[in-house]
């Protein structure tokens, strides 16, 4: 209630829910009420300006705004921080969210729960705990098998595959080459599809530069974080997922890179 008070992007619910507040604290009925701290959505932003979808009478696109948190509420329940954070850009936003969404929940060739696991496997390089959360949630969301979080060696050996691709793509992407392509898409019954395969690297090269954006920002994390629910999985799984990938597989890829041809290893 106290999020939504200052945090929803409908002038009505805002107004209603801190009406509701007052009258608590009014008539003293003995409820803690927390200080809400979703005014702010990085470590860095310790102004008073208030969001972007709130500035109704300033030049900032308040239209496009309003309209991508107001769509963003309505289907996750909350305006989250990277909203917030690219929503002082309007047209970018505009352009994210469109693609975002395009990317993670429409029409294509994988599910959307191996999407929302193949964006934490992405996020795990860069160590992106934020993501993983998020995502961790957006996979459960969906339908996806809640043991695959307990690390990356609970998931299917497809998705497993695609771990030497992954650091690649995050660390060194000019060192790919036809061959590791080559090698998820043929020689086994735990093949990719090209069109798989594709969707894939798109949705774990997005997830790297978003790592970046949230790690250098530093978005705090969402107020109420599922927190009786997943908090404590979440940080068994995120901590697994990030030593089992950022680990054993960036060795197992120096040492694949190391065995490689010197002619495979030049950019």
């Amino acid at each position: 209630i106290v999020r939504l008070s200052t945090g929803c992007p409908f002038t009505n619910v805002r107004t209603a829910l801190l009406e509701f507040i007052n009258r608590v604290k009014e008539n003293d009925l003995d409820i803690v009420i927390p200080h809400s701290t979703s005014d702010y959505s990085s470590f860095f932003d310790e102004s008073d300006d208030p969001l972007p979808f709130l500035l109704e009478n300033e030049d900032l696109g308040p239209e496009i705004v309003a309209k991508l948190c107001r769509i963003a509420f309505l289907q996750k329940g909350r305006v989250s921080h990277i909203v917030r954070l690219i929503s002082w850009h309007p047209i970018y936003l505009e352009k994210f969210y469109q693609t975002y969404d395009h990317l993670m929940f429409e029409t294509g060739a994988l599910t959307v729960d191996w999407r929302s696991y193949i964006a934490i496997i992405g996020s795990s390089r860069h160590y992106c705990k934020y993501l993983i959360t998020s995502q961790e949630k957006e996979f459960q969301d969906s339908g996806g098998d809640s043991t695959w979080l307990r690390g990356l060696s609970s998931a299917p050996p497809k998705l497993q595959a695609l771990s030497k691709l992954n650091a690649i793509l995050a660390h060194q992407p000019w060192l790919l080459q036809s061959k590791h392509i080559a090698e998820l898409c043929t020689g086994g019954t735990d093949n990719w599809s090209l069109n798989e395969l594709v969707q894939a690297m798109i949705i774990l090269t997005t997830f790297h530069s978003l790592s970046g954006i949230v790690n250098g920002c530093g978005l705090l994390p969402e107020v109420e974080e599922e927190v009786s629910s997943t908090q404590n999985s979440t940080e068994s799984s995120s901590s697994e997922e990030e030593k089992d990938i950022g680990t054993n597989i960036t060795k197992k890829l120096f040492e694949a890179l190391s065995s490689s041809d010197d002619s495979d290893l030049t950019p």
